[in-house]
């Protein structure tokens, strides 16, 4: 049974040899290049493996309504807030040297310059 379409393979039946293959022969190139693990998955794997999932699935979950984890827009939020605060207080860094020293407008400059740069790139880092 020779062709030319290379997936033909996949309509025969089962047990049917190609030509060129022998029984034990993986079938495909892919075939034999998988990871051995991965032949040896057993049902009672798979099952165990859903098990675990189901597990961390359901914990978090029982520790969302008991309020031990809160929700992702929530915390966001928070962080949103949080990083505005931080910015506030950073820019306002420089007028609070300036009046603490006055006379020395240059070095204020530079450290405005320097926080604000620190800070644009702080933000283009979280994107």
């Amino acid at each position: 049974m020779t062709t030319k379409n290379p997936a033909a393979f996949l309509r025969q039946p089962r047990g049917v040899l190609t030509p060129g293959r022998t029984p034990g022969t993986p079938a495909t190139p892919k075939a034999a290049q998988r990871a051995p693990e991965a032949k040896e998955k057993t049902p009672q794997t798979a099952l165990a493996e859903l098990r675990a999932e189901q597990t961390v699935r359901v914990r978090r979950l029982n520790e969302r309504e008991a309020g031990a984890m809160a929700p992702v827009e929530d915390t966001q939020r928070e962080w949103e807030s949080i990083c505005a605060e931080i910015r506030v207080a950073m820019l306002a860094v420089p007028a609070r040297i300036a009046a603490k020293h006055p006379g020395h407008d240059r070095i204020v400059a530079d450290l405005d310059a320097e926080i604000r740069a620190a800070l644009h790139g702080l933000a283009d880092d979280a994107l």
